[in-house]
């Protein structure tokens, strides 16, 4: 069922007008409903028609939730409010009703509780006294147990030999079931020495296992906490392993730091010897150019100073020479066919830079040369005979003498 509601507006006034639906189902009305409804209690019986308030209230429901409501939003808002007022108000009086009938209904049952409290108050107060009294009682017993229990065990412990950590082992292995009077001493007796050698064996155990002595201290410890052997001496493993592996790491951290090191003093020592060496041979070399330029300095000087003996010596020999051909050509009463002092000073410079003649002789003997005129066509028979003389000198000055004549274009022959 579905149902359309609208507002119709006539001459300015609002008039609210209710279209149902397509189907033949007419609307509920909750308040006839609510007017129909009765319940009552009737030997300790709810009697009612509260069935047929669900159905009514079921229908309701359904029709409200499919309602589409037109018109402006104040109209849709004023349409809601009144379905909403009668919901609210159907609801209300069904929760009315159901707190009637319950207190109606539980008015027999607050009597019998109020009986029944007071009842259960008195046996709890008689089981609190006895009890109070047995456990008192008990606790006399347990304490009576607990010391026997205590003289039996520092007795085993002794024999054990538990040692200095009895009373802390006392605390570990107590089981409080033993104060229990279904627990025999014979039992208990036992458990006790059962457990003290136990742990004299792990601890025996754990002193001679090989660890460093903070591992061991450590896992004695963990033991004298929990009496667990097998923890303890795992702990040793695991701790000894770990130690080494770290102990052998650092061991080859070591190695490559000497090693390191080695290597860069090494490499210093050996960039300082070619630092050195370096050093040393620009050193030797430095020294040899300076020696070498010493003695090159000191071999030019030589050389120099050499040069300059030979050609003043050579000099004085020219001299010496030209003062012979002149002292020869006066003898021979012919005149001199030197050219002047100037030419002559060119075949001296030419024969002291050739350096072919000595400037000393070793022989007295004499050589005689015929000089002349360069015509080789003369004779001496012809009218210049007359114009040729003849040069008397040492063998050895030939050649010095020869290079003047052919210098100066004088034709010369030997006598």
């Amino acid at each position: 069922m579905k149902i359309k509601i609208q507002t119709i507006y006539l001459k300015g006034e609002n008039i609210m007008t209710t279209l149902t639906n397509t189907t033949t189902v007419a609307p509920v009305d909750l308040s006839s409903t609510l007017a129909g409804f009765s319940v009552s209690v009737k030997d300790g019986k709810v009697v009612s028609n509260i069935v047929e308030l669900k159905a009514a209230m079921a229908s309701k429901k359904a029709e409200l939730l499919s309602t589409e409501y037109v018109g402006t939003r104040e109209d849709q808002m004023a349409m809601i409010r009144s379905a909403k007022a009668a919901v609210n108000k159907f609801k209300d009086a069904t929760t009315k009703a159901k707190t009637s009938v319950k207190k109606e209904l539980l008015k027999p049952f607050a009597d019998f509780e109020k009986n029944a409290n007071e009842t259960i108050k008195m046996a709890e107060e008689t089981y609190d006294d006895l009890n109070g009294r047995y456990l008192g009682l008990d606790a006399e017993r347990k304490t009576e147990k607990r010391g026997k229990i205590r003289e039996e065990y520092d007795s085993i412990a002794q024999e054990c030999g538990v040692g200095e950590f009895a009373d802390a082992l006392y605390g570990l292995i107590y089981d409080t079931t033993w104060e229990n009077t279904a627990s025999s001493m014979k039992s208990i007796k036992e458990s006790i020495k059962k457990a003290c050698e136990s742990y004299v064996q792990g601890l025996s155990t754990l002193q001679m296992i090989q660890a460093d002595d903070d591992i061991r201290k450590k896992a004695l410890e963990m033991f004298n906490e929990n009496l667990d052997a097998v923890k303890a001496m795992a702990y040793i493993t695991s701790e000894m392993a770990a130690r080494a592996e770290a102990k052998a790491r650092e061991e080859a951290r070591i190695e490559a730091e000497k090693a390191r090191i080695k290597a860069e003093a090494a490499a210093k020592i050996e960039a300082e010897r070619k630092k050195a060496a370096e050093e040393a041979a620009a050193k030797i070399e430095a020294e040899r150019k300076r020696v070498e330029a010493e003695a090159a300095a000191k071999i030019e000087a030589e050389r120099k100073k050499t040069e300059a003996e030979a050609k003043a010596r050579e000099e004085a020999r020219m001299k010496e020479l030209a003062a012979k051909i002149e002292a020869e050509n006066k003898k021979a009463a012919v005149k001199p066919i030197a050219r002047s002092e100037a030419e002559c000073k060119i075949v001296e410079d030419k024969t002291a830079i050739q350096n072919k003649v000595t400037a000393e002789s070793t022989s007295s003997a004499v050589t005689n040369v015929m000089a002349g005129n360069t015509n080789p066509d003369l004779s001496e028979n012809s009218e210049k005979a007359n114009n040729r003389i003849v040069v008397s000198f040492l063998p050895e000055d030939w050649e010095m003498v020869k290079d003047y004549c052919e210098v100066n274009g004088i034709f010369y022959s030997e006598k």
